[in-house]
């Protein structure tokens, strides 16, 4: 039991990839912003990603981080056009 608790508050590195047009939203946490490539530092649980970008169909990326895993790796990219 101490062994999970443990391994819940060690958090997990995301490293998000985007084109630097993608507006980024971790919604009930904060902007992201326009990015290249960023790396967050997050504990395990359900995030959700958004991506919006003028004349692009706005994104939503649902991302469960287990307590097992330490590196993440997320593409957060507008394609299709409106």
């Amino acid at each position: 039991l101490m062994k999970n608790i443990n391994l819940v508050n060690e958090p997990a590195i995301v490293n998000i990839i985007s084109d630097r047009n993608t507006e980024i939203i971790l919604r009930k946490v904060g902007v992201i912003g326009k990015v290249f490539s960023k790396d967050l530092k997050l504990k395990p649980g359900l995030y959700t990603f958004e991506g919006k970008r003028a004349g692009y169909k706005t994104i939503l990326i649902n991302k469960i981080i287990s307590i097992e895993e330490k590196k993440v790796f997320l593409e957060i990219i507008c394609y299709e056009p409106i």
